[in-house]
């Protein structure tokens, strides 16, 4: 059984894909409209005024396969 999510950020100017193969492979397509470069900034910019920082966790690559079962079991940041 194949699982995925594929969110499209922007306007792709063409997608192609089979409404069967979606659900067969109980695939998700979403997407974003996350507003153009301008916006972007102001919201790097405010970030980077209020001290708003990503949490994030960096994993070395020999660690994949934990990382992966940690994503599944969404004890990630």
């Amino acid at each position: 059984m194949t699982v995925g999510v594929l969110v499209l950020v922007g306007s792709p100017s063409e997608a192609k894909s089979s409404p069967g193969n979606l659900v067969r492979g109980m695939r998700t397509v979403s997407g974003s409209a996350t507003g153009g470069t301008k916006d972007i900034q102001e919201m790097l910019d405010f970030c980077a005024a209020h001290g708003i920082h990503p949490e994030i966790e960096v994993i070395p690559i020999q660690y994949a396969n934990e990382a992966l079962e940690r994503l599944i079991k969404k004890d990630v940041k």
